[in-house]
């Protein structure tokens, strides 16, 4: 049962950080300072919670490679495909079509997920899921590293080559990316450490737990909103982008850390929300697929037109109308899933 429950928070932590992409990707003034600073930094800190020690290395790349790389493949080609069919369609060249096809398979190897400038080589951006490659990385040179005694330096050292390389050059399928992002993928291990200590000796103490977790959750969220305040860039995640240098990569830990608490405090009080969210959670890696399809191929601004300014009400009933059509296709894909599978 404790695992279940445990399982279930992070569904629940994972899911919120969903919401908070598909919100963040509007950049619009309202939050996105606030969840560019907890949002992409909970889905590698929650990996790391969950990172097996039991396979070997070799094993462990193999499953991995295919969990993350299969996805992003397919999801690329419907981005260039659909692409190419809009091209033709607006033009009606093939031409451009085929010009089109070449940019997004560009951005495919590229797997940036913005645009980064560069001095030597210039890369393109493939949308959200740039989160796939960079987490397939992240994972590896943390298990990796896991093998050695010394294996928190080996991770610092991924983390600093990764910060200063990406100053110069951007690597492949956003390598640098998974680099930095060990960090956090070796900080989810060691709260997990600290997790099960905690569990186990409240486990007959369901209160003083209860008082722990919200005591932490409140540390935990004051300092990250003492991190926020005043006038900040946002933190680019996805192209090494940490304006304030360290307070920047170490800051939003703290927001990570709280919406783990806070989503395992909901579990226990808001049964009807919880649920909703934790279904969701199960099945992020599908909708950060389908959120890049929708980005890429799908343009909303013809809801924004119909109003006559860009304001806090439109944003969020597009939102709403966003989550909505997520979530059917999650139940449809999870439904198709149970009829296909033996």
């Amino acid at each position: 049962m404790e695992k279940r429950i445990r399982s279930k928070t992070f569904d629940i932590a994972k899911a919120v950080a969903m919401l908070a992409v598909v919100w963040g990707h509007f950049l619009s003034p309202w939050g996105t300072v606030a969840i560019y600073a907890f949002h992409v930094p909970l889905f590698f800190f929650v990996s790391g919670f969950f990172l097996n020690r039991k396979k070997t290395l070799g094993t462990y790349a193999r499953e991995k490679a295919l969990q993350l790389f299969v996805p992003y493949v397919i999801t690329s080609l419907v981005v260039l495909l659909g692409s190419v069919i809009k091209s033709y369609l607006a033009e009606g060249s093939a031409a451009g079509a085929s010009d089109t096809a070449g940019q997004w398979f560009f951005r495919m190897i590229c797997g940036a997920g913005l645009v980064p400038e560069h001095p030597l080589i210039q890369a393109d951006f493939i949308g959200p899921i740039w989160f796939l490659p960079a987490l397939f990385f992240a994972l590896v040179i943390t298990r990796w590293a896991m093998e050695s005694r010394w294996g928190w330096a080996l991770v610092l050292a991924s983390v600093l080559l990764g910060y200063i390389s990406s100053r110069y050059v951007w690597l492949p399928l956003s390598l640098q990316a998974g680099m930095m992002m060990a960090g956090y993928v070796y900080g989810g291990h060691l709260f997990r450490v600290v997790w099960d200590r905690v569990s186990e000796q409240y486990s007959e103490e369901p209160k003083m737990s209860i008082l722990t977790v919200a005591g932490c959750l409140v540390a935990s969220a004051a300092i990250w909103l003492f991190y926020l305040g005043g006038e900040r860039e946002i933190l680019f995640v996805c192209i090494n982008a940490y304006p304030r240098g360290i307070v920047d990569y170490v800051g939003p830990a703290f927001g990570v850390v709280a919406v783990i608490l806070f989503s395992h405090l909901a579990l226990q009080r808001l049964p009807l929300v919880s649920d909703y969210l934790a279904w969701m959670g199960q099945g992020t890696l599908f909708l950060l697929c389908v959120h890049t399809v929708d980005d890429a191929l799908n343009s909303w601004d013809w809801i924004i037109r119909r109003f006559d300014t860009y304001c806090f009400g439109e944003i969020f009933w597009i939102f709403v109308g966003k989550i909505l059509l997520y979530s059917i296709l999650l139940w449809i894909w999870k439904w198709a899933a149970k009829k296909i599978k033996p």
